[in-house]
């Protein structure tokens, strides 16, 4: 049986950027990083951001890279403990 934290730990880097970031920014980490999301963060996981929120979701409500990270995420966010197997 395999556990969260076992994933987890086997390279577990994790970037962020702030809600109220601009699309346009947390796109160019997820680049410069070459990951296809990215969390945004306050006290707690806000929502995520993925490629497929960005083409999705940006044309089709008329939104532009300049607009708030917020504006796209994904804010419901499944979370586990690390523990969970």
């Amino acid at each position: 049986m395999v556990f969260v934290e076992q994933i987890l730990s086997k390279g577990g880097v994790f970037w962020s950027v702030a809600p109220d970031a601009m699309v346009i920014d947390a796109l160019k980490l997820m680049a410069e990083k070459d990951v296809g999301r990215s969390w945004s963060w306050g006290q707690a996981i806000g929502g995520i951001i993925s490629e497929r929120d960005y083409a999705g979701r940006s044309s089709s409500r008329g939104r532009r890279p300049a607009d708030p990270v917020r504006e796209i995420m994904t804010q419901v966010v499944v979370t586990v403990r690390p523990g969970t197997p």
